[in-house]
């Protein structure tokens, strides 16, 4: 699956009376929900999403929840009471997918904005393949975007030869290379193939080659 949706928190609709509030109410992911490769690409790991409300004391959030993928959407209200401004909810399984929330707060008027975060848990399948040019082996792979990619490998009769590297895929297409010395050696080689995807999942793969 790719996973393309950054974090945003974008004016929908406005008016000028209420434009002056335009930044005074938000909802966001919390850290410790954006989990992955980094905490503010509000692509995530986690299907129990943490999300912070934060407006004007005694004020109510109605919101909308769609996840893009699957088409599937609800809606529900947060309170803000009286004695505090900001309140964190911890919301229950949500399956795998781009979400949007479109959400407006009772103390701003018509303004509404949007929260767009990923949820994926996985990693998706992927193949690598390789080749001897001279002195290196090469190894290639299309995993997801902005993935980490790392390749490992060392020739059976000597583990204390091995070598190893760690490229990031192509933002677009997921396209990634590895270059590597390489070892002649008339046995077999160990490779080892890790993935770490935007989201976190790892996904490791060892293979045994007869040659390279």
């Amino acid at each position: 699956m790719k996973k393309l949706a950054i974090l945003s928190l974008s004016v929908l609709a406005s008016t000028a009376s209420f434009g002056a509030l335009a930044s005074n109410f938000y909802v966001q992911l919390m850290e410790d929900t954006d989990s992955g490769l980094s905490t503010k690409d509000a692509v995530t790991s986690v299907s129990t999403p943490t999300l912070k409300f934060k407006a004007r004391r005694d004020s109510v959030f109605n919101y909308t929840l769609e996840n893009k993928t699957t088409g599937d959407s609800t809606a529900d209200s947060v309170l803000l009471p009286r004695f505090t401004s900001t309140r964190i909810i911890k919301f229950p399984y949500l399956a795998d997918g781009k979400y949007e929330m479109t959400y407006r707060n009772s103390n701003y008027g018509p303004e509404t904005k949007t929260l767009n975060f990923v949820i994926d848990t996985s990693v998706d399948a992927y193949k690598v393949e390789h080749r001897v040019s001279g002195n290196e082996v090469i190894f290639t792979s299309k995993v997801e975007p902005d993935s980490l990619f790392e390749v490992s490998y060392y020739p059976d009769n000597s583990s204390m030869d091995q070598v190893g590297a760690l490229a990031t895929s192509d933002s677009n297409d997921g396209y990634v290379s590895v270059t590597l010395p390489f070892i002649k050696n008339e046995l077999t080689y160990t490779v080892t193939y890790r993935v770490t995807d935007k989201a976190g999942n790892k996904k490791t793969s060892t293979n045994v080659l007869s040659s390279l």
